[in-house]
């Protein structure tokens, strides 16, 4: 009798630890699908651009891609973003992006003799089109606590990389002191499209690469603060309406005098102000063009332009229902 008392209690004994095990496997696998609540996020935010391109830039020679020291931060300017992210699975999102923004560069502000002798400047408005995959390496934690507390801050913190591909408009224009205004510069073919044999006029719409890196931190149940940091790669050199060599449309106008159109001839003249505003040349140091090297380029056709998007968002998290579509709560 004692012996079929202690395998009874033992039997007994088993079912409860199995069954604290299931309750403990059902407790974790519905915490595990929380996230599955709120796949849509609406985000909106602001923050600002820099330019990376023939243009401004730092003391030292132009640096591409991830040239940061080669940053004008006097040419810094405003940005602002407004997009919709869904959740694939925990760890993969994807994010529909709009951002406007504007951009700018002046060689007045460069350390940079060559580029300072160059004397050109621009600015334009950046409205661009985009969709980025985000993969979290820090993977975002769904819970009930959002206060900064032992461990709260660190718990609520989730960080990702990004990449994807958009397209943008853009119109760059420099300030005329003959006209005392800003005047657009792609109508003038400043570099001589249309005129020199292959080269033709660029166009406003472009390509757009982002790649960078975010920050999410969980400020409230539906709330969290994204900061995030992204280059943009272009598939343009004409951002900032310089690309390659000077075209001399003073020498061009007299050269071909009593064959141009009083059209033409207004648009060349007005174009001879953006083409070669260098200053006068120091020949003392043996400098006689704006680069130390001597090629007579207003820029560098090898690379092509880029810029950066800094953002400060506010993201509202949105419940997901029965269908997978978004609702407010």
């Amino acid at each position: 009798m004692k012996l079929i008392f202690c395998e009874t209690n033992n039997n007994e004994e088993m079912k409860k630890v199995a069954l604290f095990g299931m309750l403990i496997l059902i407790v974790l696998n519905v915490t595990a699908q929380r996230w599955k609540k709120n796949r849509w996020e609406l985000v909106g935010g602001m923050g600002t651009t820099f330019f990376m391109g023939d243009l401004g830039g730092g003391s030292g020679d132009a640096k591409r891609f991830l040239g940061v020291a080669d940053l004008d931060m006097a040419a810094t300017r405003p940005a602002f973003q407004v997009g919709i992210r869904y959740k694939f699975v925990e760890v993969l999102s994807a994010r529909a992006n709009f951002a406007y923004g504007f951009i700018s560069a002046d060689d007045r502000f460069s350390g940079h003799y060559g580029r300072w002798l160059r004397n050109l400047h621009f600015r334009s408005q950046i409205f661009e089109m985009s969709t980025v995959a985000e993969l979290y390496f820090i993977k975002e934690k769904i819970g009930s606590r959002y206060a900064i507390s032992s461990g709260g801050l660190r718990n609520m913190i989730s960080a990702y990389m990004f990449v994807g591909a958009g397209f943008f408009f853009y119109e760059p224009q420099a300030f005329s002191d003959l006209q005392d205004k800003w005047v657009n510069l792609r109508q003038l073919n400043t570099e001589g499209q249309g005129i020199v044999e292959g080269l033709e006029p660029y166009s406003p719409y472009g390509f757009a690469f982002p790649l960078g890196v975010g920050v999410k931190y969980n400020l409230l149940k539906n709330f969290a603060i994204n900061v995030e940091m992204g280059l943009r790669y272009t598939n343009t050199d004409y951002i900032d309406d310089v690309s390659d060599k000077y075209f001399n449309y003073k020498d061009y106008i007299i050269e071909n005098s009593g064959k141009l159109t009083n059209e033409q001839l207004n648009l060349y003249t007005a174009a001879s102000e953006f083409t070669d505003r260098h200053k006068p040349y120091d020949f003392e140091n043996g400098i006689t063009t704006p680069y130390k090297t001597g090629k007579p380029y207003r820029g560098s056709p090898l690379f092509n332009d880029a810029y950066i998007f800094t953002m400060v968002s506010v993201v509202y998290k949105l419940k997901t229902s029965r269908s997978g579509l978004p609702k407010f709560e």
